[in-house]
């Protein structure tokens, strides 16, 4: 009798836990409407430029997600186990270690609300990015670079008649300072998927939450998105392509070439 008890407390247990999800999903539709407004707009931004230029994104949003969320899952996923594991040997200190790991996996790294909170925040993530690549990968048919000369003139000026590399050459261009100023460059594109991760899968829909969120939607559909596409410009790599004119950065150009035979940068 007792064998059979145990027995079905499993399905019981499982079947509150879906209940227990469904519902915190339910009412994160809810508290993610804005959000969710915003990012289903960007994309449908990006996705009738694409139609309208017939350059369409090719990769799918099944394979955007598995590979991003896959990213960013397995370096927050490892970063908090690390945690974990220093808590437990020298905070912590439980008698049974296995049993407390499996105990703060299940009811807390998997809780119901932290999981609807990461499903509704990534879904908005997914938009967000996804819109933004189908209209950036666009900005060339809509117009064309029209701004490079304008903008790069514009830096000259801020910067009391010089370029902003000329005023940095001196204390940054010495190569191995430029390989590590390269190195953490290369270092967004994960930081910003762990950073989106760790916020979407918060346990609590706190106000912080939601206000990095919502502060990702401004920065990346206005900043990224609108003002990419109002002041569309090419960018110093290739000011001389676009422009017809000489590359006011070509010496600095070629003092990164110098520091890629010798140390290969990644950007």
């Amino acid at each position: 009798m007792q064998d059979g008890a145990t027995m079905t407390a499993k399905p019981d247990q499982a079947d509150g836990f879906a209940r227990s999800f469904a519902r915190e999903l339910a009412t994160g539709l809810r508290h993610h409407g804005l959000l969710f407004a915003g990012g289903a707009t960007i994309f449908a931004v990006g996705y009738i430029l694409s139609l309208m230029s017939g350059h369409l994104l090719a990769a799918s949003p099944l394979g955007f997600a598995v590979t991003y969320v896959g990213i960013a899952g397995l370096i927050v996923g490892l970063a908090i186990l690390l945690y974990k594991f220093f808590a437990m040997a020298f905070v912590e200190r439980p008698e049974r270690p296995l049993a407390e790991l499996l105990r703060w996996v299940r009811y807390d790294i998997l809780s119901p609300p932290r999981l609807a909170n990461g499903t509704n925040g990534m879904i908005f993530v997914f938009l967000l990015m996804g819109g933004f690549t189908m209209a950036k990968n666009n900005v060339s048919r809509f117009g064309g670079f029209r701004w490079d000369t304008e903008l790069a003139e514009l830096d000259r000026l801020l910067h009391f008649g010089s370029y902003p590399h000329e005023w940095l050459q001196p204390l940054l261009g010495h190569p191995w300072v430029t390989m590590l100023i390269d190195r953490n460059y290369v270092l967004w594109f994960p930081v910003l998927f762990a950073s989106c991760f760790i916020a979407a899968f918060q346990n609590q829909r706190s106000f912080m939450r939601h206000r990095f969120l919502l502060s990702l939607l401004f920065a990346w559909g206005l900043g990224g998105m609108a003002m990419a596409i109002t002041l569309s410009s090419a960018g110093p790599v290739y000011f001389a392509q676009v422009t017809g004119l000489a590359n006011p950065y070509a010496r600095h150009f070629a003092y990164l070439r110098g520091v890629d035979g010798l140390l290969e940068l990644k950007a």
